[in-house]
């Protein structure tokens, strides 16, 4: 939608909901870039009160009439337990306009989308963590939204977005991009290429560990000496070779050659750290290699230098509120206190775990959720 026809449609839609008072202006609101949010302010005897006004961006959400039936599923399932916890509905969860003709939504004259709803005041959005109590208090709302949200009967929702978590789908359709290559560039991304099929390859147990093993050095190969593994410290690596040898150290570890998975874990770990010290943030790598390492290290009971790489890895992980590998490093550090001493670590160790089960079942991590829920008795009860 261009920005003329966007702008009409803003104002056709400004009239289109069915709000009293006076209207006084209509503003650009946020950073988002996804739709368009604008915030309206009306007079009603003497008092301003704002609503905010978005353009459903319909090249992402292509049937935005099940996107709000789901929402409203949502936002009407949850008034009713922030009610009957003596909450404030229109304060706790997004609380909708209707338009004048009693849907949900505004259609203007371009057949585009709106939706309204009450402005929560004297509340304001993070754009980034300040310190740790803003990222607990997130962590806090996080959690409370999927507890409230427990029995919620999720088969009422529609599907808005086709095949969005179908990852086989998603693999074929890279399959089929690699194959047209119609931008030609696939011949400088080769290592990525050969990574991902290899990783995909294993993951659905279709090749071996040892395959695997042999597929990553070959996709490592591309770019990287395999003579460097030989030295005692490794030159400087980009994040995909990092990750790959990541790998190759964690196939180790699972075929039981602890020896070796350490020897290159260690190394990476060196690069990785000084990396993190520099940046006083991470990266995807750190978190992940790092995060592998501290596997191992539990593994083979050297529990405090798990705890030290947790430690510092989710520290630099909150510096860049990174919500991804959060579960994964709080789920490392439950571990690690537990091992070294579970009666002294007690509260620690369960609130750190309780933390990691509600970010898996936010960033939907099936396989975490999983274990998580069988480790619950021995981190979440008294022994």
């Amino acid at each position: 939608m261009n920005r003329e026809n966007l702008q009409i449609g803003r104002q056709e839609a400004i009239w289109g909901f069915d709000i009293d008072g006076t209207f006084l202006e209509c503003t650009p609101c946020g950073n988002g870039h996804i739709n368009d949010t604008f915030m309206m302010s009306f007079d009603r005897d003497g008092e301003t009160h704002r609503y905010s006004l978005q353009h459903m961006n319909r090249s992402v959400f292509r049937d935005p009439v099940s996107l709000m039936n789901n929402i409203l599923h949502v936002t009407d399932y949850l008034k009713e337990q922030i009610r009957a916890q003596g909450g404030d509905p229109q304060r706790e969860t997004l609380d909708f306009v209707c338009a004048k003709s009693g849907e949900p939504y505004f259609i203007d004259s371009f057949g585009e989308y709106w939706r309204a709803y009450h402005f929560v005041e004297d509340a304001y959005a993070l754009e980034e963590v300040k310190d740790p109590q803003d990222f607990y208090q997130s962590a806090v709302a996080f959690g409370n939204f999927q507890r409230m949200l427990a029995d919620f009967p999720a088969d009422t929702l529609t599907e808005t977005i086709a095949g969005f978590h179908d990852t086989k789908a998603r693999f074929a359709a890279f399959e089929k991009a690699v194959e047209e290559d119609v931008c030609g560039r696939a011949a400088g991304v080769q290592q990525e290429i050969r990574f991902i099929e290899a990783m995909y390859d294993l993951e659905v147990n279709k090749i071996t560990a040892c395959e695997a093993e042999k597929e990553y050095y070959e996709a490592l190969s591309y770019t990287f000496e395999l003579s460097w593994l030989s030295l005692e410290e490794l030159p400087f690596i980009r994040s995909e070779e990092g990750i790959i040898i990541s790998n190759i150290a964690d196939i180790y570890h699972d075929m039981g050659n602890l020896k070796k998975s350490e020897e290159l874990f260690e190394k990476l770990s060196s690069v990785y750290q000084k990396k993190q010290m520099f940046l006083k943030i991470n990266s995807s790598a750190s978190a992940i290699i790092l995060g592998q390492y501290s596997r191992l290290l539990g593994d083979i009971m050297n529990y405090k230098k798990a705890l030290y790489i947790d430690s510092v890895n989710l520290q630099y992980e909150l510096n860049d509120f990174n919500l991804i590998h959060i579960e994964n490093l709080l789920y490392n550090q439950a571990w690690a206190y537990y091992e070294i001493d579970r009666e002294q670590n007690n509260k620690k160790i369960q609130r750190k775990f309780w933390v990691a089960q509600r970010f898996a079942e936010f960033n939907r991590k099936e396989e975490l959720i999983n274990l998580l829920k069988m480790r619950e008795n021995k981190y979440m009860k008294d022994d």
